[in-house]
């Protein structure tokens, strides 16, 4: 363990992060709220390593990550909550109800509490490129064929398992969670989260596809994507997120290390968005031994990414791109950290190793 220096704050954990950058990814930004301190953000390392044909620089709280499976509970979660206090959307509604196509398939009994919870009986993950009934092409990305397409694959998908019998981590589920909202709203989900979260928030670097805003900002590079050929950077990482044209349910939101700081932080509080998130807190809709919230995870009590000292009753989430954020609203603390492990591939899994070590540090520290 790294001795820690009682006159710099997170000095342990900011210790860890310089330990490992450019072993376990090139760049990281780490953000802290507690009440010991307030913010506290640092950041180490570089956007990607050379050689990569995508721009070097120096990680700063302005550099924007893709934020991978953060999506579920910081955008679609946030969204269905301003649905449901708007009585748009019920947790015990049905897909059979909602979406016609849906009443006659193996999913018409799913409910919205199902698919928030991973408990609906979908499978984990499909590769849609390979599945789609014409070969795909770039031009096809984000097409309504291509949208059709994938909720068709879903809607015919034989299930796992009853619905609230078996929990599974899907991004199916929230593929289809989106799409719904988006029927439902008449609007994308991108232009929800500008209206619903970003606005609210006074979010001007969270978003998603962002490609707009090149060259102007300096993005954190990916993976390099079989399917379009290059290294990734500002371009969603999830293949199946680009397929649907980078705007989906269970991927796709951008972000810097403030403004997801400052979401996780209206989660700790629940404010803003968020003001309505005990709804997801309460409603059980898995099976009895469930390790999730509705939206959300729970941190479990060995071997959890959030580390060993992680207090009871928080909650968060991971990102397959190396980011997670973790909350307690009863200590008023919120963790986030944006790395992007997977660059230039994602074979290095040394994330899970460095995750819990910084998490530990800062729970140490915090004295919780």
């Amino acid at each position: 363990m790294i001795e820690a220096d009682s006159k710099t704050p997170f000095f342990e954990a900011k210790a860890i992060l310089d330990q490992y950058v450019g072993q376990g990814f090139p760049g990281a930004a780490l953000g802290i709220y507690s009440k010991k301190h307030g913010d506290f953000i640092t950041t180490a390392g570089f956007t990607a390593y050379p050689n990569h044909d995508v721009p070097v620089a120096p990680v700063t709280e302005g550099t924007i990550f893709d934020l991978a499976s953060l999506t579920k509970p910081l955008a679609t979660g946030a969204i269905t909550l301003n649905l449901l206090k708007n009585k748009l959307l019920n947790l015990d509604d049905t897909l059979g109800i909602l979406w016609p196509r849906f009443k006659s398939s193996p999913w018409a009994e799913v409910t919205v509490a199902h698919l928030l919870a991973h408990s609906s009986g979908m499978k984990d993950h499909y590769e849609f490129a390979d599945m789609l009934p014409k070969a795909f092409t770039p031009s096809d990305a984000g097409s309504l064929e291509t949208q059709e397409s994938v909720a068709e694959i879903i809607a015919t998908s034989p299930p796992l398992a009853a619905p609230g019998s078996l929990e599974v981590y899907s991004d199916l589920g929230f593929i289809i969670l989106g799409m719904l909202i988006q029927r439902l709203t008449g609007k994308s989900l991108a232009e929800l989260f500008d209206e619903l979260v970003a606005g609210p928030l006074g979010l001007a670097s969270t978003l998603f596809t962002p490609n707009a805003l090149k060259p102007h900002v300096i993005f954190a590079a990916t993976e390099l994507c079989p399917l379009r050929k290059k290294v990734l950077s500002g371009e969603v990482h999830d293949s199946n997120c680009y397929l649907l044209g980078g705007i989906a349910g269970h991927a796709g939101l951008f972000s810097t290390i403030t403004e997801t700081l400052a979401m996780a932080k209206a989660v700790t509080f629940g404010t803003g968005p968020f003001k309505d998130i005990q709804t997801f807190m309460t409603k059980q809709a898995g099976p009895p031994n469930a390790s999730r919230v509705l939206a959300f995870d729970t941190a479990s009590l060995a071997g959890s990414s959030a580390g060993d000292l992680v207090p009871p009753q928080t909650i968060g989430h991971l990102g397959f791109t190396g980011t997670s954020m973790w909350v307690n609203q009863q200590h008023q603390t919120a963790i986030v950290l944006l790395t992007n492990r997977v660059h230039p591939t994602r074979d290095n899994i040394l994330i899970k190793k460095i995750r819990p070590l910084i998490h530990d540090a800062i729970w140490r520290e915090l004295e919780l």
